[in-house]
């Protein structure tokens, strides 16, 4: 009988050890599994941020290499003018800083292709390029204009020494504007309550579910005289006596085509890229400074940019040049 409770008590006891066993080997296994998840984990955050790196450094080389003999800096100011774009001032403004700084470069080239953007942004380019004109004395920038150099763009475009433009460019667009929408009779024809509460009588302005008042009106159109008003006292210090037309013919905000932008001293002559930089720095090379932004973080912008063009706004919409 104790023989028999002996081996009972032995078998029981070798159970219990073996799935002791069992389970000591799920938690090493389960542990170096962890282990595992985490380093691939890392791996790939150390191989995406080397990759993410080399691609900018890749991407930027413009501005890293030195070409073989005399050359110009260039920096290019591509599409709309505003925060969170390519074209953003802080953006245009860090590379044409380092543009200036090149001692060996023989002037700076603004290459711009942009419909415009808002006011402040190429106010703060406008008055970058002014600072760094007046602190490089010995050097000089040029524009060089392709499809578009319009509205904001021209704003900054202003600011250089001279501006060159393909005959086929569209110059101009001193003006400028608000969009916005009125839902006021829509939102009563499907029985929308317009439900707004606020502190100070002009809170909000151009509400578009409510009619738009004289008030609002003229409150909007003194804010956009004021803008217009500091847009063509930029062109003016700009262009000084090179302007050719009236007031009424330079600062309605309409555009020309190059040939007669040239005609009205908003440019300074028709040239292609290569031919503006043998014209005015008897070079044809660049160095670019331009900041390039990589292919994810550009479909990620689209993509946030189109979101914001798509979402209705509740009060006036953003001021363009």
């Amino acid at each position: 009988m104790e023989a028999s409770t002996d081996v009972l008590r032995r078998m029981v006891e070798l159970m219990l050890h073996h799935q002791d066993e069992l389970l000591r080997q799920q938690r090493r296994e389960t542990t170096w599994k962890n282990i595992r998840w985490i380093l691939i984990t890392f791996g790939i955050l150390v191989f995406a941020g080397v990759y993410w790196a080399g691609f900018t450094k890749l991407a930027n080389l413009g501005a890293l290499a030195v070409p073989d003999g005399d050359y110009v800096a260039q920096v290019r100011l591509e599409g709309m003018i505003a925060p969170g774009r390519p074209a953003a001032a802080e953006r245009i403004i860090a590379a044409l800083a380092d543009a200036f700084e090149d001692e060996k470069a023989k002037g700076v080239v603004l290459r711009i292709n942009s419909p415009g953007g808002t006011p402040t942004q190429a106010n703060l380019i406008y008055e970058a390029i002014r600072e760094l004109r007046e602190a490089h004395p010995d050097k000089r920038i040029v524009t060089v204009g392709l499809d578009t150099v319009a509205s904001g763009a021209y704003y900054v475009a202003a600011a250089t020494d001279k501006i060159y433009a393909d005959a086929n460019s569209v110059v101009g667009s001193i003006g400028v504007r608000m969009d916005g929408f009125g839902f006021y009779e829509a939102a009563e024809r499907i029985g929308v309550e317009r439900r707004l509460f606020t502190a100070g009588a002009h809170k909000v302005r151009v509400d578009p579910f409510r009619p738009l008042t004289d008030d609002d009106r003229q409150r909007v159109e003194r804010m956009l005289q004021a803008i217009h008003r500091n847009f063509i006292a930029a062109v003016r210090s700009g262009r000084g006596d090179r302007l050719k037309g009236s007031d009424e013919e330079l600062f309605n905000g309409d555009v020309w085509v190059g040939e007669e932008a040239a005609e009205l001293g908003l440019i300074d002559g028709i040239a292609s890229p290569q031919q503006a930089l043998k014209d005015e720095f008897g070079v044809i090379r660049v160095r670019d400074y331009t900041p390039v932004t990589p292919v994810i973080e550009r479909l990620r912008r689209s993509f946030s940019a189109a979101l914001e063009d798509l979402t209705p706004t509740t009060g006036p919409s953003l001021v363009w040049y």
